[in-house]
């Protein structure tokens, strides 16, 4: 799942694939829908927020005429116009009863419930069948559904917004030559997230900029870099922590 807003030039990102969605790309048999696929966007009344909800294939297989997998809604959401992501993403459909979810409509303008810390809900319908949709023309029993999302602001004891700066290990690691970074600051900071070569030259500024709570995902391309061991900084506030990674091509 891509995003391209003006806000980075349209620039193309990478916000959803294997890297952050359990999806189960091989599992969707004779389904003409994409494992990943049919986003709707949405924004908030106020501030600067917008939302991704998609459809993702899971491991639940349906053991009928084409053992198609069952699908599962997921969404994403921003603080700062679609510049970074927050989220995961995260499941917002229910585990039980097993169900194939698809099909999401939801509002393209939100309402915020309260302005500081900013919560929002957003609600959907979803189309739904617990047999799992089919070019089988019996297959007719799908019922729609209300499903619904609450951010969870910054707050102490919040394992989704912790109150403790953050860097996490690369992954994948090795890599070749995309990986993902992901950080966690707990209020807002000016945060720098650069990357060195073992002989501590810098080899790309990830993050040089000022970025409100919350928890991030930077994707590194060392596409033009030579194989080695790398190290990437977080700088945010008082905290500092380096991380060492591994490019092998």
């Amino acid at each position: 799942l891509f995003w391209s807003p003006n806000i980075n030039s349209g620039v193309s990102k990478v916000i959803a694939d294997s890297s952050n969605v359990p999806f189960a790309p091989n599992l969707t048999g004779n389904i003409v829908q994409p494992p990943l696929g049919r986003p709707i966007i949405g924004r908030s009344e106020t501030q600067d927020w917008l939302y991704v909800a998609f459809n993702a294939a899971t491991e639940n297989v349906y053991v009928g005429t084409d053992t198609s997998t069952y699908f599962a809604g997921y969404i994403m959401y921003s603080t700062n116009g679609g510049e970074t992501w927050i989220g995961g993403p995260e499941k917002f459909t229910p585990e039980e009863p097993l169900l194939d979810w698809k099909y999401i409509s939801g509002l393209s303008v939100f309402p915020v419930l309260q302005a500081s810390p900013i919560v929002f809900t957003l609600h959907f319908v979803m189309q739904a069948d617990s047999l799992q949709e089919s070019p089988d023309p019996n297959f007719l029993s799908s019922q729609y559904y209300h499903a619904s999302f609450t951010n969870n602001p910054p707050s102490v004891g919040n394992e989704n917004f912790p109150n403790t700066f953050r860097l996490e290990q690369n992954y994948p690691n090795p890599f070749n030559p995309n990986t993902k970074i992901k950080y966690t600051i707990p209020s807002e900071s000016f945060v720098q997230l650069k990357v060195y070569d073992v002989l501590g030259n810098e080899v790309a500024t990830l993050v040089n900029e000022e970025k409100p709570a919350g928890n991030y995902v930077i994707n590194f391309s060392a596409e033009k870099n030579p194989s080695g061991v790398y190290f990437y900084a977080l700088n945010a506030g008082d905290f500092i922590q380096t991380k060492k990674m591994l490019l092998l091509k």
